[in-house]
């Protein structure tokens, strides 16, 4: 395990934050046990977790290439 806490008890609800929020994860089909355990170290650490500044939450999501297609010429 991955989340803070000396005992079950004290780790149990940060995995319950983690695996019965509103996120799923889906990591077993990656072939790779060493892709896996990295994996599930960051998910359950939290370090994507991060809640989003004022700015973020306001700002409607972009897929990574649509700034291009916007200004893109078709002939």
């Amino acid at each position: 395990m991955y989340v803070p806490g000396a005992t079950l008890a004290d780790a149990l609800p940060h995995l319950r934050e983690t695996y019965c929020g509103t996120i799923a994860y889906e990591i077993e089909h990656i072939a790779s046990h060493r892709q896996r355990v990295w994996l599930r170290e960051q998910i359950e650490s939290g370090v994507f977790r991060q809640p989003l500044t004022n700015d973020e939450q306001k700002t409607p999501a972009q897929a990574p290439d649509e700034g291009r297609r916007a200004g893109a010429v078709h002939a």
